[in-house]
């Protein structure tokens, strides 16, 4: 019955970045009801990882299909260029802070040209944490002294700096382009 459970608490947390319009902290207490801490965790970041890839390259796809198609008006280009210009600091914000649900943060992601060797580090990083603190809430509040609010905000703080490292990198990348051309 365990294996039935795990089951389907992994092909939720699948659907759940593609179309399940859940909200994922009642996938992730009802999964750690279900099965317990550790494999609620596993499970659930394994399946929302493997879901953010899946809606990250449908929309991939299905985005540039459109990109061909229709024209774009000057205020959606300048939208698309901020984004562009702050994409990592922006999506990793918006994973961490539950604002939006996982699948529109994708879908931007993907269409503002975040790569997906970019993303992939982001999604496993912030759902750890993510689905961590509410499969493990309870053992947590008896023994840390820190609440989500400030896990956030150090959460925020280690994408920020990833985001400034990536610019540099890319900056630096560019100009040793430029200076062997």
């Amino acid at each position: 019955m365990k294996f039935i459970s795990a089951l389907f608490y992994f092909l939720l947390c699948l659907i759940q970045p593609i179309c399940l319009p859940i909200p994922e902290a009642a996938t992730i207490l009802a999964g750690t009801l279900a099965i317990g801490e550790f494999w609620s965790l596993v499970l659930g970041v394994t399946g929302l990882v493997i879901g953010i890839t899946i809606m990250y390259f449908l929309t991939k796809k299905i985005g540039e299909r459109f990109k061909r198609k229709k024209k774009t008006n000057r205020q959606i280009e300048r939208y698309m260029t901020y984004v562009e210009r702050h994409a990592i600091i922006i999506t990793g914000a918006l994973f961490i802070i539950p604002a939006l649900p996982d699948e529109i943060i994708v879908v931007g992601a993907a269409l503002s040209g975040i790569p997906y060797k970019i993303l992939l580090p982001m999604a496993i990083f912030t759902k750890i944490i993510s689905v961590g603190m509410i499969a493990y809430a309870e053992p947590m509040a008896e023994y840390l002294p820190i609440n989500r609010w400030e896990l956030i905000g150090i959460e925020l703080c280690i994408v920020f700096i990833f985001s400034i490292a990536f610019r540099y990198y890319q900056n630096k990348k560019n100009k040793t382009r430029i200076g062997n051309e």
